[in-house]
Formats: structure tokens, C-alpha cells, sequence
């Protein structure tokens, strides 16, 4: 298991954190994980983030697997955050509207036990 001096904030890359019964939260950023909230731990977001850069689009109601293809290839070219940053900028009213449908459907694909 890794401890909290191998752990690096998945936000801003700092090293202090408080622990308390509920969770973790960065010292230097303010980035917490609630224990029991997928929206916040590291691989959902990271998941979440890949989505959005992605091409899907909710409107066409993507499978779950296509979200799991598309999360994974999106994690292999990398810099998902950076992108996810400059395409907010863009559009930040869409953007929330966006991330939201993301949070929910990698929560959904990771979910769901492939046939």
C-alpha cells in the first residue's frame, strides 16, 4: 500500500496533506479526496478529464465501452489536464455542463462489467 510520503497531489503535484476520518486534503492547493466520492478520486478524475478532451459527444449516447475506448486512448496521448484547462477557457458555461455528463458516465463505464 502507498503511503502519504509517496503521494503527490494529482492537482498541483505538493506533498502536504492533512488526513482526517473523512478524507485527504492537499495542504498547498486545497484538493480533497472524500472517502466514498468517485468524483474526487484521483483515477476519476483523471478519467473524467480524458473524457472530456475526447471526441464523444453526450448527445450521441456513447456505450460504455466506447467511453472506456475513448478514456484510454485519450490517457495514452496524454496532458488531458492542460487540454481539459485551454478548452474550459474556451467555453466555460459548456464546459461545467460537459464535465458534469463526463463525472457521470466514467462513473457508469468503470462501473459497468464488460460482456
Amino acid at each position: 500500500m502507498t503511503g502519504l510520503s509517496d503521494m503527490a497531489c494529482p492537482s498541483c503535484g505538493g506533498r502536504n496533506f492533512a488526513v482526517s476520518p473523512s478524507g485527504v486534503r492537499c495542504l498547498d492547493c486545497g484538493w480533497t479526496y472524500t472517502v466514498g466520492s468517485a468524483a474526487r478520486c484521483p483515477v476519476e478524475v483523471a478519467r473524467a478529464e480524458a473524457l472530456f478532451v475526447s471526441g464523444l459527444d453526450a448527445a450521441e449516447q456513447p456505450s460504455a465501452a466506447q467511453i472506456r475506448d475513448a478514456v484510454g486512448t485519450e490517457l495514452i496521448v496524454g496532458c488531458c489536464a492542460e487540454r481539459m484547462a485551454f478548452l474550459y477557457g474556451e467555453n466555460p458555461e459548456r464546459s461545467a455542463v460537459r464535465m458534469r455528463w463526463c463525472i457521470a458516465a466514467v462513473a457508469d463505464a468503470f462501473t459497468t462489467v464488460p460482456a
